[in-house]
């Protein structure tokens, strides 16, 4: 019979001395006291195949890592290529620099109108307190701070006196004049001015009436501006004031009517003309 031939080990070309072992052979060619693993940490002999290499790529084909200069052409509008751009950022402006902001001039009125209650606490003559709110009031009761100052003022100090309240009504309608229907609207300005109407004379509301005559339907529907007339519709209480009023609607009823803030005026005066 025919004798089993033995195993043979191939060689193995140049650089593959010590990767794994053949089928056939074993690990013929490691040498003696080595062993493989698959750790570069333990008795590791380095390997031409291990290196990096050049990539290869079929002939004729782009590399991916070359931009190609082949253009495209696709359906619909051109665009032009857009250009990466950085992100610049404003650079801060010094405190001298920087604009004033509406926050700004809103802090600062505020520390004004605080700066002239101190004064004013420290007055004690009327004369002398209408005097130093001569040309500072207006600004005064459109902010918070002032109005609540100048509502105690009339409501408590002036409470007992009738002489010195008309003639701080008389003061205020002169100071303010022609800007009492933006007092009227104003978030802080309304409160005192329904504070103000009710210390009126015949003759100080019958003014009044007369300036707000080109604003009224404005004021009757805004918000805050429909409560200071229901209060002034609320006072009147002669028909010379009546006719003032009647005058400042200018055929503006169904107007008012339709309006969610006019309607309430338009109410007020019909339940005060029944009433009387």
């Amino acid at each position: 019979g025919q004798q089993p031939q033995s195993a043979t080990v191939r060689k193995q070309p140049p650089g593959f001395e010590y990767i794994g072992p053949e089928r056939a052979g074993g690990y013929a060619h490691i040498p003696e006291g080595m062993v493989m693993m698959n750790n570069p940490g333990v008795n590791y002999y380095p390997s031409p195949l291990l290196q990096p290499q050049t990539p290869y790529y079929p002939k004729n084909a782009p590399s991916p890592l070359i931009p190609s200069n082949k253009v495209y052409n696709f359906p619909g509008p051109k665009k032009e290529p857009q250009s990466a751009t950085m992100n610049t950022f404003p650079i801060m402006k010094s405190s001298k620099e920087a604009k004033t902001t509406p926050a700004n001039e809103n802090l600062e009125k505020e520390d004004r109108i605080t700066d002239y209650i101190k004064v004013l606490e420290e007055i004690s003559d009327f004369q002398e307190k209408l005097d130093f709110m001569t040309g500072k009031l207006s600004e005064m009761l459109f902010t918070q701070v002032g109005s609540r100052f100048v509502q105690k003022f009339l409501s408590e100090e002036l409470e007992n006196h009738k002489e010195d309240s008309t003639q701080f009504a008389s003061f205020i309608i002169q100071e303010i004049g022609e800007e009492i229907h933006e007092l009227m609207v104003d978030k802080y300005g309304n409160y005192f001015f329904q504070e103000l109407i009710v210390r009126c004379k015949n003759d100080q509301r019958l003014e009044i009436l007369n300036l707000i005559q080109d604003n009224f339907i404005q004021i009757c529907t805004n918000k805050n501006g429909t409560h200071t007339v229901q209060k002034l519709i609320d006072m009147i209480d002669t028909v010379e004031e009546e006719k003032a009023l009647y005058s400042c609607f200018k055929d503006q009823v169904v107007k008012l009517s339709m309006d969610s803030q006019g309607t309430h005026v338009m109410q007020k005066y019909v339940m005060v003309l029944e009433e009387k």
